[in-house]
């Protein structure tokens, strides 16, 4: 409308009115959005409380002032609404601080996830060496055949070295007998 020349007519002035409404709509809808998306929903609100009394508090505090009345016990009671307000303040620093989406949280879910990762590689090869331990133990041993076999085989090897060892032990005795004939 503006191009063709048309910004003061009444027509332009509803358009305008009626995209006015819209937008103050949405932008209310964007504050409860984020307000009900809060993850400190409820201190939000008793801080924001407290902002409005404290600005209630800077009105007094400013129209005594520029009406040069001043009371003590006034000023004193907007003092300690303003200091309950700062730690009001620091309150919600540390909440938003520790939020699922701060900076702090997530690079503390970071480390926990490379703990948890080092800790699953860790679990991952031992229980590879446990398998090859057993897998050996099940080939040498699984069964009683396996067993028996490895004890034969160990008791045919042990009676051939001591058979072989005997025949030379006769042979170094027989020799032993004969040099010392000599």
């Amino acid at each position: 409308m503006n191009f063709k020349g048309l910004q003061n007519t009444d027509e332009f002035t509803k358009v305008a009115e009626a995209a006015g409404q819209m937008k103050d709509a949405i932008v209310d809808a964007q504050n409860a959005t984020r307000y009900f998306s809060s993850d400190t929903m409820k201190l939000d609100a008793v801080i924001q409380s407290f902002q409005g009394i404290a600005a209630a508090g800077s009105i007094a505090t400013g129209a005594m002032a520029l009406f040069g009345s001043e009371n003590e016990d006034a000023a004193k009671a907007i003092q300690k609404v303003q200091g309950a307000l700062a730690i009001l303040n620091g309150v919600q620093s540390v909440a938003n601080m520790m939020q699922k989406d701060s900076a702090i949280s997530l690079r503390l879910s970071q480390i926990m996830m490379a703990a948890k990762t080092k800790g699953t590689v860790a679990d991952t090869v031992a229980q590879k060496a446990w398998n090859t331990t057993k897998a050996i133990g099940k080939a040498l041993l699984g069964d009683w055949t396996g067993l028996l076999l490895v004890g034969a085989a160990g008791l045919t090897a042990y009676s051939i070295a001591t058979s072989k060892t005997t025949a030379k032990q006769d042979e170094l005795n027989a020799s032993t007998k004969k040099g010392g004939e000599i």
